[in-house]
């Protein structure tokens, strides 16, 4: 258990991401902060090795 977003909530329920104030606003992310069981990053260190480490470049690239 551990304290952090929910993201999940925040992209469903959110309609438009303003990164500028979710990185400056406090109140901007305040309704998605949430304790609950934390992700496992075993997932994300699979993805790094399928891609050789450049998992998020190619996230960015695609996306």
């Amino acid at each position: 258990m551990g304290f952090g977003i929910n993201l999940k909530k925040f992209l469903v329920e959110h309609r438009e991401i303003d990164i500028i104030q979710f990185i400056n606003d406090e109140n901007y992310i305040t309704p998605y902060l949430e304790n609950g069981e934390l992700m496992d990053f075993s997932l994300i260190d699979g993805l790094e090795s399928l891609f050789m480490g450049n998992f998020f470049y190619f996230a960015a690239w695609f996306n």
